[in-house]
């Protein structure tokens, strides 16, 4: 029996939102009609079809950039070297939006104000990555900062506007005219097999939240801490790797202390090789300039 469109959307998002050894139960479960092994062959394919689809891809992340903290030096930076690497693949990890207003924190008057401010800088920034990467593939993954809209939408007051579709992150952004993929904070995202999630883990100091997200066995790339680092590992398995990648916000953002923050700027850039390893690279970005591939970005 041919597999629909339909079928094959939903046995992916198994495959990505359920560990392994869950499989079948779950599976068996949702498609009834059809048996364990028809199943597994399905997901033979569709795995061959993914790496396939992946080898030779260039990818290009940006991280945690907080409008209206974002430092527009970095930022511009990082921007450059996407334009250079020319990626098949945009991810944007996540708190792009800071959420200033509808957050718990105590607030200057002109702060309650600002959440439209955000939303228009976010949009000319994603209008700008369209406009120099038209056939790239753009990945907007929710940060804790987004999940502020949720949080108070679900408040007493304002549930009831919770239902309206204008209020949603995709709306307020134009995501959907841009051609840009929303994935929610409850959606998980793998790219063939690499974890992708903003994250929401923080240790001390760079690379330790790698290690701590390093133990659901896979290769990833989060972001949430500000810190960049990247961490291996090797096992009978074989190598994984996390990735911290960075932050593009100033790190003197107004709401914190006087204290210096941990946070380092930078971006990740890298491809698939053939074997579906992905060669990702944290490049740091200090004092406003960054070097990668022999060329300085100032």
């Amino acid at each position: 029996m041919k597999w629909n469109k339909a079928e094959e959307k939903c046995l992916r998002d198994l495959m990505e939102s359920l560990h392994e050894e869950d499989w079948q139960r779950s599976m068996i479960n949702v498609f009834p009609h059809r048996s364990w092994d028809a199943i597994r062959k399905k997901i033979k394919r569709l795995r061959i079809e993914e790496r396939l689809g992946l080898t030779g891809v260039r990818v290009f992340v940006f991280p945690d950039i907080h409008f209206p903290y974002q430092d527009d030096k970095a930022l511009s930076i990082a921007e450059q070297a996407c334009i250079d690497h020319d990626p098949e693949i945009i991810i944007i990890l996540g708190d792009l939006i800071d959420c200033e207003a509808p957050s718990s924190f105590k607030k200057e008057p002109e702060q309650l104000l600002g959440l439209q401010d955000e939303c228009d800088q976010a949009q000319a920034f994603l209008q700008r990555l369209r406009t120099n990467h038209p056939d790239a593939r753009i990945i907007l993954k929710e940060g804790n900062h987004e999940v502020r809209l949720k949080t108070i939408l679900k408040n007493a007051h304002t549930h009831a506007l919770s239902s309206l579709r204008c209020l949603r992150v995709e709306a307020l952004l134009g995501l959907e005219e841009l051609g840009i993929e929303y994935y929610d904070s409850e959606t998980k995202l793998r790219l063939g097999n690499l974890k992708v999630t903003h994250g929401n883990v923080v240790r001390q100091g760079a690379g330790y939240t790698a290690h701590k997200e390093m133990s659901c066995g896979l290769s990833g790339i989060s972001g949430h801490t500000h810190r960049l680092a990247k961490v291996w590992r090797t096992k009978e398995a074989g190598q994984t790797f996390w990735i911290e990648a960075g932050c593009l916000c100033k790190l003197d953002m107004g709401y914190l202390s006087d204290t210096a923050a941990d946070w380092q700027q930078g971006f990740v850039l890298g491809w698939v090789d053939e074997s579906e390893y992905w060669h990702l690279h944290p490049v740091e970005i200090i004092n406003h300039t960054a070097f990668w591939n022999g060329k300085e970005y100032k």
